[in-house]
């Protein structure tokens, strides 16, 4: 058994990232889509776009730039991720091996809580369209207007463990990307990671992964 799946299946407490280890939200075109309506919610605020920002396809970058702007942008600009977001949601699918990892978790008794930089409303309607809200103990998405509280920010990290009363050496956090891994490490959390390419495995490592598996099924 890998050690990273050793380490998942003895915590009392799973924080879950969403996009990746439970969904791909978004397919190319999608998040291409997303990055555009973020940028006219900069644009409708009047809020200037970075030449860097002209052409991203990730939205949450967008969001994070407007985090720097007024009140406007970002009210604005998260309207309209959270849009976005929840079209997604519509019309994702699990991530091969996370309905299993989610059902094992529960016979183990143990607490699932989902830590996601995309906004609340999509990952719960994402998790009960596809029936899997009653195997989540909890679900902390991207707080209203505060992009900059987004992971690698530990502020979310520490919130599951406050409403769950768990110490964070009994919990484990499992992302895919390093912002993930950054998050836990912040609030001293084991942190084990999910890649599908060596250059992934090598940034989760880097950032401070305890251990990393290339198939969600290796936590079920």
């Amino acid at each position: 058994m890998p050690e990273a799946a050793k380490i998942v299946k003895a915590a009392s407490a799973i924080l879950l990232d969403f996009d990746g280890p439970v969904t791909r939200l978004m397919s190319p075109k999608a998040a291409a889509e997303a990055a555009e309506a973020a940028r006219r919610g900069l644009f409708n605020a009047a809020a200037p776009i970075p030449a860097s920002l002209e052409k991203s396809r990730d939205h949450l970058e967008v969001l994070r730039h407007a985090g720097t702007l007024d009140r406007v942008a970002i009210r604005m600009t998260d309207d309209a991720c959270i849009k976005a977001e929840v079209a997604a949601a519509a019309k994702a699918d699990p991530t091969d091996g996370a309905r299993e990892m989610l059902k094992a978790a529960a016979r183990r008794g143990q607490e699932v809580v989902i830590i996601g930089n995309n906004s609340p409303e999509s990952i719960d309607a994402f998790l009960n369209r596809t029936d899997l809200a009653g195997y989540v103990t909890l679900v902390i998405g991207r707080p209203p207007r505060r992009p900059d509280l987004m992971k690698p920010n530990p502020f979310m990290v520490r919130g599951a463990l406050t409403r769950l009363g768990v110490p964070a050496a009994e919990a484990v956090m499992v992302g895919d990307s390093p912002s993930d891994i950054e998050a836990a490490v912040a609030a001293k959390v084991p942190a084990v990671g999910f890649a599908r390419t060596a250059a992934r495995v090598k940034s989760l490592l880097g950032a401070g992964a305890e251990g990393v598996v290339e198939d969600m099924n290796e936590f079920a």
